[in-house]
């Protein structure tokens, strides 16, 4: 009996599991070393180029150099398509490691995640800033600061996006602290996204590099909640 109720859990793990969509994760471990434009369906501005030797986890990682490309650079990979009106996980979250170097005092750079429609529309914004600030906005909205958040210069830093369509607000966190700021997704709430761009903007020569980007649809906690009640009924009839 116990083997056939460890089976049943290991099922119902699965089911749970594979409620999530996953739209795009990459650790850049498969790319060439060099610039990561034109390398599986990236596009990118000058700057960004895949490197071994340096990664939050594996071996590669994209670098970004301020030298050669300052000002406001994208690298973007599209061919995926979320619908919050249509789409059955009303929850998408956007994860990437970020690892940034801050030796100039007059540095003003950002490093993030930044969202957009196929219109090439905004639809969200996170980045962290030269001084560890995370700030971010949604569509043509004002920068917020997110309260509660630093990150760490020359560390590794996990940022996650989550764009709550039920609840209609952006929430961010940072290394596993979750930001008690908020932002509406009012303005933005039927908006298509078709790419997730890793973000730079930088004013002197400062480096960053991006690792482990992850997009997934997500069901609300309502449904996972539900699973959870499934499973424990299908246990107790299995004792029973």
């Amino acid at each position: 009996m116990k083997t056939k109720v460890l089976a049943i859990v290991a099922v119902l793990g699965a089911a749970v599991a594979s409620q999530a969509q996953v739209l795009y994760s990459t650790g850049f471990e498969s790319f060439a070393n060099g610039a990561l434009n034109g390398q599986g369906g990236w596009l990118t501005d000058p700057g960004y180029d895949v490197v071994s030797g340096f990664a939050q986890s594996g071996n590669k990682s994209v670098k970004f150099d301020t030298g050669p490309a300052s000002g406001s650079n994208w690298g973007w990979w599209d061919p995926f398509s979320y619908n919050p009106v249509t789409a059955a996980n009303k929850i998408l979250t956007s994860t990437v490691w970020i690892h940034y170097n801050e030796d100039n005092s007059a540095a003003n750079s950002f490093f993030g995640l930044d969202m957009y429609s196929p219109a090439v529309t905004r639809v969200a914004l996170a980045q962290i800033s030269s001084a560890g600030a995370v700030s971010g906005n949604v569509g043509t909205g004002s920068i917020t600061t997110f309260a509660g958040l630093t990150a760490n210069k020359n560390q590794w830093n996990r940022l996650d996006v989550t764009l709550n369509y039920t609840s209609g607000r952006m929430s961010v966190a940072l290394n596993g602290v979750t930001s008690s700021t908020t932002i509406s997704l009012a303005s933005v709430a039927t908006t298509v996204i078709d790419d997730v761009d890793l973000v730079s903007r930088a004013t002197g020569f400062e480096v960053g590099h991006f690792d482990n980007l992850s997009i997934q649809a997500v069901p609300e906690p309502g449904t996972m909640a539900a699973l959870g009640l499934g499973a424990a009924a299908l246990l107790r009839r299995r004792k029973k």
